[in-house]
């Protein structure tokens, strides 16, 4: 039951995207030249596949035991990325015409899924979609986590914001500054309840920010 409700959200945001995609398609068909319409597939693909390696996480956490609480942290964080994802396809964009702000958030959405990639690569089995310990949790300060001690979370957001970027929604800015962001930070503060507990933890925090260096 916990493997199949873990597929539920993504499916839902996968359906979603796709549906809007080709919403946006074919609205545009006839107005803007061939190749965006190329950028747009080419970026819902993108997300899709970026979801099934998520997925993959997911379906594994809900055969896990004795986990702890994600305080619903999980499900608001789930609520703010597909508000953003949505309303960055339903609304008409700002800027409706082809410009720099396609390949400036093609460029920040690839970047921060890279970083979020290399971040999970670099905590291996200690990486999880739900809060918890696992035998043996120690302190991980390689990769990303050399500059910060979220870069899954600084990559998500990263993302988000080129898919606010690229579609040039104003909307889709709001969703990302007042619910993904927020729910994030809520989300990193239940999660270092716990880190703080593992041993060396404190001195690693006491030398980098949460997600942006020099700033929290």
């Amino acid at each position: 039951m916990k493997r199949a409700m873990a597929l539920v959200l993504p499916i839902i945001l996968a359906a979603g995207i796709i549906a809007l995609t080709l919403r946006r398609v074919q609205a545009e068909q006839g107005f803007l030249p061939l190749y965006v319409t190329v950028l747009h597939a080419a970026m819902a693909v993108l997300y899709l596949l970026w979801m099934l390696a998520e997925t993959r996480i997911s379906t594994s956490d809900a055969v896990e035991k004795g986990l702890s609480s994600d305080r619903w942290t999980r499900e608001l964080y789930a609520f703010g990325q597909a508000a953003t994802v949505f309303s960055a396809l339903w609304f008409d964009p700002a800027w409706p015409d082809p410009g720099m702000h396609h390949a400036i958030g093609m460029s920040l959405f690839l970047g921060g899924i890279g970083f979020r990639l290399r971040a999970v690569s670099s905590l291996g089995r200690h990486y999880s979609h739900i809060v918890r310990r696992v035998e043996g949790h120690r302190v991980i300060d390689s990769g990303p986590y050399r500059f910060v001690r979220h870069p899954a979370y600084a990559g998500m957001i990263a993302a988000h914001l080129g898919v606010v970027v690229y579609y040039s929604s104003a909307p889709a800015l709001c969703f990302l500054v007042l619910a993904l962001v927020p729910s994030i930070i809520l989300r990193i503060r239940v999660e270092e309840l716990m880190l703080f507990e593992i041993d060396g933890y404190d001195a690693y925090a006491a030398g980098r920010n949460r997600l942006v260096p020099g700033v929290w």
